[in-house]
């Protein structure tokens, strides 16, 4: 009789960038843009350094960078841009956190335009031109537990609590672990508060 762990075979596939994934902002380069098939994330920018983790921007950061560059995705490869996580983000009504671009090369003034946050509420968004440099040092598994784990207290919720729900302590978690929490924080923040009342 076998007593196999079956936790890895929970965690979700990460094989994008996300915003918990930012510990602050970086500067990237791009190494190509294709198609994807998903209507609601059609391109990915596949990034220098970053194999397996490419940025889908979001339909807001489309179209500036499609302002700021033009609509046709071949000139694109070399270029750099500055991403950065912001917990406001929101999604099917819910603050989930997203990437946002700060900065691009190859603009010479900074590009404002509306930017739409849901169906009601639009806001005035600006990217500004960024110097070419060398990518910024990615940030490493622990950085990016930290900052997990501070979305998670800013929410209410210990780190013993999220530490209960991977079923490990803190030092023992992988990318794997940490990719399970980012698609599944809003769910452990719903049982948390459900916990307390």
């Amino acid at each position: 009789m076998t007593d196999d762990d079956m936790t890895e075979s929970l965690a979700a596939k990460s094989d994008q960038l996300n915003s918990a994934d930012l510990s602050g902002p970086i500067t990237v380069t791009i190494k190509e843009v294709v198609r994807t098939g998903n209507p609601k994330q059609p391109f990915a920018f596949h990034l220098e350094g970053m194999p397996g983790r490419p940025y889908l921007p979001n339909k807001g950061m489309r179209r500036f960078i499609v302002a700021c560059w033009g609509p046709k995705t071949g000139p694109y490869t070399g270029r750099q841009m500055t991403l950065f996580s912001e917990p406001s983000v929101i999604y099917a009504g819910e603050e989930i956190g997203g990437i946002r671009i700060s900065h691009l090369s190859h603009i010479e003034e900074p590009v404002k335009r509306g930017l739409v946050l849901n169906q009601k509420q639009r806001t005035q968004y600006t990217v500004y031109p960024l110097v070419e440099s060398a990518p910024t040092e990615q940030p490493t598994l622990t950085d990016r537990v930290t900052r997990v784990l501070a979305w998670f207290d800013s929410k209410g919720i210990s780190q013993a609590q999220v530490e209960a729900h991977v079923g490990l302590p803190m030092a023992e978690w992988t990318a794997e672990h940490l990719a399970e929490l980012n698609s599944s924080r809003e769910s452990i923040v719903a049982e948390g508060s459900e916990g307390s009342a």
